[in-house]
């Protein structure tokens, strides 16, 4: 029965590594989803127990949380305003749906200047927030996908060895 669990906690796991790259997807949250099922599923007891479980959580929560704040903190650091992260948002969005993955790269960049120029900032601070914000957005895409493929082995490695020395599940 683990077997099955396994393969049901992969899928999810696969479609949130999409998701760390894919805004529109939850990433870190899938492969967490994924973690749960299984551990829940097997009683905590084929691989995954609740050490695991906190430990992926305090490690995907604040994996999250980074990913989330880099498009700002991006944007910010780079000189740009509240205008520049709304728009930097805001164009990643436009970007997804328009563009597809090149979008994603152009959309924040495009959007941070944008609102920045229309808030009345210069053209240079419009474009180093916009810079800021598409570096920002690659850090955090960057962080939460490495988080996503160390969790997603962590994970195969303590079921596999659970499985090998014969424990229950």
């Amino acid at each position: 029965m683990a077997i099955g669990w396994f393969a049901v906690a992969m899928l999810l796991m696969l479609v949130g590594l999409l998701g760390a790259v894919v805004p529109l997807l939850p990433g870190l949250p899938l492969v967490l989803a994924g973690v749960y099922v299984y551990a829940l599923a097997t009683g905590l007891g084929a691989g995954i127990g609740p050490g695991h479980l906190v430990l992926y959580t305090l490690i995907g929560g604040a994996a999250i949380l980074f990913g989330s704040l880099a498009n700002l903190f991006g944007a910010r650091a780079a000189g740009g305003s509240r205008a520049g992260a709304l728009g930097a948002m805001l164009g990643l969005l436009v970007g997804l749906v328009l563009g597809g993955p090149l979008g994603l790269l152009i959309g924040p960049f495009l959007g941070a200047v944008a609102l920045e120029l229309l808030a009345g900032q210069a053209a240079g601070r419009a474009l180093r927030s916009g810079l800021g914000a598409a570096v920002g957005l690659l850090v955090g895409r960057l962080a939460e996908l490495t988080v996503s493929v160390g969790m997603i082995a962590s994970f195969v490695f303590s079921v596999v060895t659970a499985a090998v020395q014969g424990k229950p599940g």
